[in-house]
């Protein structure tokens, strides 16, 4: 009826299908024990492993999309003209945003650990920066979790 790699999702077919009813399956073969709902056929059988694996799939795919915007938005850094680099990742904001609400230069952490005294004009253009380029991102997954769905 149906292919090795298929078989395990047998149980879960069965259940999607006739959710009620009494069955018992070992590899690919169906034991039916329920008199009252009748057993699928081996067509409908298919056609819901075949479901269920696009289903999957779709699911593989949105995570292997979710981990890739993660691993971008935790790689985010900013250079300024100087070569100073800066880590704007999203736990990072909230540090630019109070640095900058304090209004005065700050000594910041820069993403090699070496410490640098940064403007707040400077802090501001960073920020900024590092907003842009998480909408970057977050543009890109959207755009990926659209594609899968078609």
């Amino acid at each position: 009826m149906v292919n090795s790699e298929d078989i395990k999702l047998i149980p879960e077919a069965l259940s999607n299908l006739k959710p009620n009813a009494k069955w018992v399956a070992k590899d690919a073969e169906i034991q039916w024990l329920d008199e009252k709902i009748p057993k699928p056929t081996d067509d409908e059988i298919k056609a819901e492993i075949n479901r269920l694996k696009i289903v999957k799939e779709k699911e593989e795919q949105r995570q292997e999309a979710k981990a890739k915007k993660d691993k971008a938005l935790q790689a985010n850094t900013y250079a300024l003209s100087d070569g100073s680099v800066y880590q704007v990742r999203p736990q990072d904001l909230p540090n630019f945003q109070l640095a900058i609400a304090q209004g005065k230069d700050t000594d910041w952490i820069l993403a090699d650990n070496t410490v640098r005294t940064t403007t707040i004009d400077e802090l501001k253009e960073i920020l900024e920066n590092g907003i842009k380029q998480a909408k970057a991102i977050y543009q890109e997954y959207i755009d990926t979790l659209k594609s899968i769905e078609k």
